[in-house]
């Protein structure tokens, strides 16, 4: 019950953070009212995107945005994610490579 409890005020002080960081945004660049409220709306369509964005993920592979939502459980899975990261490494430089080497034929 204590980890319910963090979790929670830690979601409410983000959200408070969150709050407290657009009022002040909004108050800084906007010159009327009308301007406040369009900001806002702005913040708020944002916020959906994110939410949507993440739904479209669960739908679609519910596993992986699990994964990727989660912090590793075991120490086999942060090792699994590490060598996922050395792959994604090499592949990228094995990418760059081949384009300097296009480039140089060029």
């Amino acid at each position: 019950r204590i980890r319910y409890f963090f979790g929670g005020l830690f979601l409410l002080s983000v959200t408070s953070f969150t709050l407290y960081v657009s009022t002040i945004y909004n108050e800084a660049i906007a010159t009327s009212n009308s301007e406040i409220i369009f900001n806002s709306v702005i913040i708020l369509f944002i916020m959906e995107i994110d939410e949507l964005f993440y739904d479209i993920c669960m739908a679609i592979n519910r596993n992986w945005a699990e994964r990727i939502s989660l912090k590793p459980k075991s120490d086999g899975e942060i090792q699994s994610l590490r060598n996922e990261i050395k792959e994604l490494r090499e592949l990228v430089l094995h990418m760059q490579d081949g384009k300097e080497a296009s480039h140089d034929c060029a």
